[in-house]
């Protein structure tokens, strides 16, 4: 993954500098936003993915378990990770108005793990139990509608739409008391939307140059049960939350 977004890196910087030797220069740009365009941006990706996990009561879990056990189940996780993408769309423009429909897929490599360590019960101090949890993504996709003002050679907009992702989900249980175990590994294809505003500015008659913050919201994106091993009445519920917040800097070319 880190070799994919060289590569983008790689592409980026090769267009900035073909850019700088050649076409007309930001005087002769005029302020027209209509057509069709493409580019390739590279960015940085903040995500926060929240599970609420909580315990199947039937006997196995008792008194204080479920208080102990629950808060640790659901720690949140917080990750960073640079990313690349790649986008297709078309403007209209009517005066200082630009309406238009963008796609893009980004490429990342966003993951994070949480785990307890041993841990001694409440309600039995001579044994333990541990929990991990880990999250990862590799792409996400965006369908955007975008309406935009032009000023001079700049436009200033929103965004917002559809987005899908990918999130693989695991979460191991153990513990000394039996011993005992419950595990997930699982990955979901979830539909969310996203929503965030930017700033273009032309400095070639077909090259503009962009900077954009994106959120990403992914509600119940899963919802799973995982049993115990041996005391299958019993076990953890899983409910998990994401979202992301990008930060983009683009290259566009228009035809």
């Amino acid at each position: 993954m880190k070799l994919k977004i060289a590569v983008f890196s790689l592409l980026f910087i090769s267009m900035v500098a073909s850019i700088a030797a050649g076409e007309q220069n930001a005087s002769e740009s005029s302020n027209n936003w209509r057509g069709p365009y493409a580019g390739i941006s590279i960015g940085y990706i903040n995500g926060d993915t929240a599970p609420d996990v909580k315990v199947k009561e039937k006997g196995y879990f008792v008194n204080d378990d479920p208080g102990q056990l629950n808060p640790l189940a659901s720690k949140g996780l917080d990750a960073n990770d640079f990313l690349g993408a790649l986008l297709l769309g078309y403007s209209f423009q009517r005066g200082p108005v630009v309406i238009g429909l963008e796609a893009d897929f980004s490429l990342m490599d966003y993951k994070e793990q949480n785990s307890t360590g041993n841990i001694n019960y409440i309600t039995s101090p001579t044994n333990t139990f541990s929990i991990t949890t880990k999250v990862e993504t590799r792409w996400a996709a965006n369908l955007r509608m975008r309406l935009g003002y032009v000023w001079k050679n700049s436009l200033f907009f929103i965004t917002g739409g559809p987005s899908w992702t990918e999130l693989d989900y695991s979460f191991l249980f153990t513990d000394t008391f039996t011993p005992e175990s419950s595990r997930v590994n699982t990955d979901k294809l979830k539909l969310g939307w996203t929503a965030g505003f930017g700033y273009e500015k032309k400095f070639k008659k077909h090259w503009s140059v962009r900077a954009e913050w994106l959120y990403a919201e992914f509600n119940d994106i899963i919802e799973t049960q995982s049993p115990l091993a041996t005391h299958t009445a019993d076990g953890f519920t899983h409910q998990v939350d994401h979202e992301t917040r990008a930060l983009r800097l683009c290259i566009i070319r228009s035809f």
